[in-house]
């Protein structure tokens, strides 16, 4: 049993702005390219959409939401907009 309404969507922002903030660090310390914030924000995204759209399609006891989604994107969006306004404080390479 939840312990609100939507636990399930307050999930996706949290975990999928996470994993937001590991690709961008990935992409600005281990593996240098350019504009690390966009790429790992549209990946991050992309692959919560494809998730979304597996369960929808390929799956008999789960269903695809767009509210799910829609979290996944506003918890990466957060997250770029965190990590681009406070650089010093994600430690990341000041040419993202």
């Amino acid at each position: 049993v939840p312990w609100f309404e939507h636990q399930d969507k307050l999930g996706h922002f949290v975990f999928y702005g996470v994993l937001a903030m590991a690709l961008i660090k990935t992409f600005s310390q281990e593996i240098v390219i350019r504009n690390p914030l966009a790429k790992a924000a549209v990946l991050a995204f992309i692959f919560g959409v494809l998730i979304e759209l597996g369960q929808h399609f390929f799956t008999h006891n789960r269903e695809g939401s767009f509210m799910d989604a829609l979290a996944n994107g506003l918890g990466i969006l957060l997250m770029v907009i965190l990590m681009n306004t406070n650089p010093k404080i994600f430690r990341l390479n000041s040419e993202t």
